[in-house]
């Protein structure tokens, strides 16, 4: 499949645009109605080959909603993309999986915990597990594709990509992995985006007609995307940094991230011509750590990072990092990875 063929194939009206009924959608709000339903995660039902039914299962309209996700949907281990059937509302619902939604074309009026948002051609939306949304019926030209993604297989394939990333980055993933923001979603202006809409179209290229290496590309493309979020995340933030009481967080951070080898709070302070004392309850207001955990956060992600990609030993690695003492950086090192900087270096290897 090329790009071209992907385009059609996404304007395409399916069966359930025809008739206006939205299948996997109806399926979804229709989960808390049914008890038995609700104990079936619905991408293990699809990832199971005999696609087994709890005896109770009702022999209603549901079992037709998931025959339908059989047909019209596809598994890959832990991610799925769906095209959002058109001309019909879709109620509101929550699931336990991650969602990202993607404006392929047109526009879109969704409403996540009664806040509307607009979401328009390039932008994308994450909702992070059990938020309840809906999305107002898309028109002809809408074309929206909302990518379901299984937690443990973020945690499994992609957060130990990103440890080598900026502060900002791990801000991006935190939020992410906190199962205790039950609300939380991120919008992203990545309408200007250059490189957003390549890895999607290729994504869904090789999702819709699969190659002997799937897997591999899906994988992949799906870690390229995050990557990109991630960097349209911190862009969001610096383009905001004049609106918020917060301007200086930014800047204040980079600079750490930059300087990490040699900054103290005082030198940080004067850079900026705050006050030490104020700098540093500035920082921990707009960041909730401390300047000091900061410093030693952009240390040893530099030192993970000369451990998996370099041979210098370990001793040279403590001292470039920062770490004169390296008894010391042996204990801070196994406090953030719960391993000696040898071991790390092993298991990367």
């Amino acid at each position: 499949m090329n790009i071209a063929h992907l385009d059609t194939y996404l304007r395409k009206k399916t069966e359930n645009e025809l008739t206006k009924g939205s299948s996997f959608y109806n399926f979804l709000t229709n989960l808390s109605k049914f008890p038995a339903l609700s104990q079936i995660d619905p991408l293990e039902y699809i990832s199971d080959p005999d696609h087994k039914l709890p005896s109770d299962f009702p022999l209603s309209e549901n079992l037709h909603f998931f025959e339908e996700m059989l047909t019209n949907f596809r598994y890959v281990d832990g991610v799925m993309a769906v095209k959002q059937d058109r001309f019909i509302d879709v109620m509101e619902h929550k699931h336990d999986w991650i969602e990202l939604v993607y404006m392929y074309s047109g526009h879109a009026l969704l409403t996540v915990h009664e806040k509307e948002i607009w979401l328009t051609k390039g932008q994308t939306l994450l909702l992070n597990s059990n938020v309840a949304h809906s999305c107002r019926a898309c028109g002809e030209d809408d074309i929206l594709i909302n990518f379901l993604i299984r937690r443990n297989y973020l945690n499994q394939n992609f957060f130990n990509r990103f440890s080598d990333e900026s502060y900002l980055s791990q801000l991006f993933i935190q939020m992410l992995q906190d199962k205790k923001e039950k609300d939380h979603y991120i919008l992203f202006h990545t309408e200007e985006s250059r490189r957003l809409p390549i890895f999607v179209r290729e994504f869904l290229c090789e999702y819709f007609d699969k190659s002997i290496h799937s897997k591999d590309y899906i994988d992949s493309y799906t870690t390229l995307i995050l990557l990109e979020l991630a960097g349209a995340y911190g862009h969001d933030l610096k383009n905001r940094k004049e609106k918020s009481s917060g301007q200086y967080v930014l800047p204040i951070l980079r600079y750490i991230e930059e300087n990490f080898t040699s900054c103290t709070l005082k030198t940080t302070a004067a850079f900026f011509n705050m006050n030490p004392n104020y700098l540093s309850n500035y920082i921990k207001k707009h960041t909730g750590n401390t300047f000091k955990y900061l410093v030693q956060n952009q240390k040893l992600l530099y030192a993970a990072k000369l451990l998996k990609n370099t041979d210098l030993p370990i001793t040279e690695v403590s001292i470039q990092t920062g770490y004169e003492n390296v008894s010391y950086f042996y204990k801070l090192f196994r406090e953030k990875y719960q391993c000696s900087p040898q071991e790390y270096r092993t298991r990367c290897q």
